[in-house]
């Protein structure tokens, strides 16, 4: 599947980020060549990556050489090939250090897998897209094919809404803008932000019925620790696993338990009245 983006006009790219001149466009198109390597990507070519990125041979070429000397990525001559390196590794280390709640959490997101067939993640935010720091795969014969480190889009998905439902009422409106800047706001995604945030608001954890891919279904609940980044706790499955009786009446109630015992605060204010 394509990735391309267009950068063939470099002063409108500037101008869609806000006009913030604190905005370093070069930066940005570094990160887009290590976002070109996918979870079956063991290597890519400097052509490759101009097909998935968009951005110029001359240009890709200066960013792999200074990625590679860096540590991040890693240069084969035989193959005239980049991997993803282990300089990145080292680059998350001290932020997965941070989320001890992956340790304490693994046990109860591995019952409540194998209890209802289901995939059981934490995300984190990335940007505009939540990220699975944490996985337990279902126990069913068809199990969604995520793992970890597998990214998913914030707006569209049960765990990203959650996620935004934990936010106060600036933090809120500053990611809004990040997805505004994205392009992936619809007055129907809005609509959908809104209700997912009065369903934590009054229920604990929101549901997605094929908002994401019309196949998948899911709950999320938001996990808010003293002093860190909120995170989202999250079950989903194909639809015929999970049904929406049961994420209402059974899986939604476990997670919001699930948060109890992980030692997570309750939400307090949000600020999804922002969006109209």
């Amino acid at each position: 599947m394509s990735r391309r983006r267009d950068y063939s006009s470099e002063p409108a790219e500037s101008e869609a980020k806000g006009r913030d001149p604190q905005y370093v466009v070069a930066l940005e198109r570094g990160f887009d060549i290590l976002r070109a390597f996918g979870e079956t990507d063991s290597d890519l070519s400097n052509t490759e990556i101009v097909e998935r990125t968009g951005l110029s041979k001359p240009t890709v070429s200066r960013l792999t050489n200074t990625l590679t000397r860096l540590g991040y990525l890693a240069y084969a001559e035989r193959t005239g090939t980049y991997s993803l390196a282990a300089g990145l590794i080292a680059l998350a280390a001290p932020l997965l250090s941070t989320l001890s709640i992956r340790e304490r959490a693994r046990p109860l997101m591995r019952e409540l897998a194998e209890q209802s067939g289901a995939s059981v993640a934490i995300a984190a935010p990335a940007g505009a897209r939540m990220t699975y720091v944490e996985h337990v795969p279902g126990s069913g014969a068809l199990v969604l094919k995520f793992s970890f480190g597998s990214q998913m889009p914030m707006e569209r998905t049960a765990m990203g809404r959650a996620y935004l439902a934990a936010l106060d009422a600036d933090a809120f409106a500053r990611t809004m803008t990040t997805l505004q800047s994205e392009g992936v706001l619809t007055r129907r995604i809005e609509r959908g932000i809104r209700a997912a945030t009065e369903s934590v608001q009054r229920d604990g954890f929101c549901i997605s019925l094929g908002d994401w891919r019309p196949e998948i279904h899911a709950v999320a609940v938001p996990l808010r620790f003293p002093g860190g980044t909120p995170l989202a706790l999250n079950c989903g499955a194909p639809s015929f696993v999970l049904s929406e009786s049961t994420m209402r009446e059974q899986i939604g109630p476990r997670l919001v338990e699930m948060t109890r015992e992980l030692g997570a605060d309750q939400l307090e204010r949000t600020g999804a009245d922002a969006v109209n």
